[in-house]
This record gives C-alpha cells, sequence and structure tokens, in this order.
C-alpha cells in the first residue's frame, strides 16, 4: 500500500513536473515569437525613420534652393533698385542745372510735373 501511495505521489509529482515543463516550454516559444515580431518592427521603424529622414532632406534641399533663389532675386532688385536711385540722382542735378541756365536767361520755367518730388 504505501508503495501504491508512493507511485501515486511520484506519478501525480511527474504528471506535474510534466505540466510545468510544458508550460514554460510553451512560454519559452510564445517569447521568442514575440521577440522576432520586435525585431521585425524595429527594423520596420528603422526604415520608416530613415525613410522619413531621406524625405526630410529633399524637403530641405528644395526649401533651400527656394530660399537660394529668393536671395538672389532681392539681391538683383537692390542694385536695379541703387542704378535706378543713383539715375533719379543725376536727372535731378542736370534739371536744377537747366533751371538755373533758363533763369540765368530769363526764361519762364515750366510748371513741375505732378509727383516730382515724392
Amino acid at each position: 500500500m504505501i508503495t501504491a501511495i508512493t507511485a501515486l505521489i511520484v506519478g501525480i509529482m511527474s504528471t506535474r513536473s510534466k505540466v510545468r515543463l510544458d508550460d514554460i516550454a510553451t512560454l519559452k516559444g510564445r517569447i521568442d515569437e514575440l521577440k522576432e515580431s520586435l525585431a521585425a518592427e524595429q527594423d520596420a521603424r528603422r526604415r520608416d525613420n530613415a525613410e522619413m529622414q531621406a524625405d526630410h532632406d529633399r524637403q530641405i534641399a528644395v526649401y533651400e534652393a527656394r530660399i537660394d533663389e529668393l536671395v538672389r532675386q532681392v539681391a538683383e532688385r537692390d542694385r536695379a533698385i541703387t542704378k535706378l536711385d543713383r539715375l533719379v540722382m543725376h536727372l535731378r542735378t542736370y534739371i536744377a542745372r537747366l533751371r538755373r541756365n533758363l533763369i540765368a536767361h530769363e526764361v519762364e520755367i515750366p510748371d513741375e510735373p505732378e509727383g516730382m518730388n515724392e
């Protein structure tokens, strides 16, 4: 009887140990699946980040090119305005000399056009 009880206890314990081992093996398999899934997700995230970084770099290059073009246009306009300012100053000097000559010769000076001194 003691032998039967001992055999029964050993049987129950070995069954419980086998169930535990099966559970551990199942959990280890699940852990391995999750690790693989995590690695795949991390790889996908790295690819996404690389793609987003490349897209971001392309957008920055487009904006920098646009800024360079606008700076070039502003510099070109500044040169044109400077040239026109110089021309206006020379013309005003010329007009002043003509007026003095007209006054010296007692010729009537015509009225200034509207907006001349704006």
